[in-house]
């Protein structure tokens, strides 16, 4: 499974916690999203938005180790979304890194870009009341682990 994250799983050792032969496949953004938080991250529909990122490869053996870690399917779901990869790439390249079948080639509108298919891990509706009913804040301990996560994807560790 092509697996997009953009929240905890952003950091390699956090996805490696779960997904041990989890593989970095790319980096780059979801367009018209936002990062949002409901006590934990989602992304949300945002017209002039972007969201950066990572696409990692999932054995299917794992997948189900990632699933019970993202409360699935009662606190997260699964939705298939388009990452723009960055730096650009081809869609040849994009086809020799991801397969064919995962790719999307640009159709005529500027708003459609070429892209990787790939599985993101959404913030279910029930979660989201839940966590506002409460009204509990996001820890501060959270932020600075997504934030870390973000500073190791934009380190220059990861090829460009």
């Amino acid at each position: 499974m092509l697996c997009v994250a953009y929240g905890s799983n952003i950091s390699e050792k956090w996805m490696q916690k779960h997904c041990p032969s989890a593989k970095f496949v790319a980096k780059g953004f979801l367009k018209h999203t936002a990062l949002c938080f409901h006590y934990y991250a989602t992304i949300e529909r945002a017209h002039d938005y972007e969201t950066p990122v990572v696409v990692w490869d999932i054995a299917e053996s794992e997948v189900l180790n990632l699933d019970r870690a993202e409360g699935y399917p009662k606190h997260y779901v699964k939705k298939d979304v388009l990452v723009v990869p960055r730096p650009t790439m081809t869609v040849e390249q994009m086809a020799a890194l991801v397969g064919a079948d995962n790719v999307h080639v640009q159709g005529d509108f500027m708003d459609d870009p070429s892209g990787i298919w790939g599985t993101a891990y959404v913030m279910t509706e029930w979660k989201k009341h839940e966590w506002e009913k409460h009204g509990w804040q996001t820890p501060i301990e959270y932020v600075e682990h997504l934030l870390a996560g973000y500073r190791e994807q934009g380190s220059g560790s990861r090829r460009e």
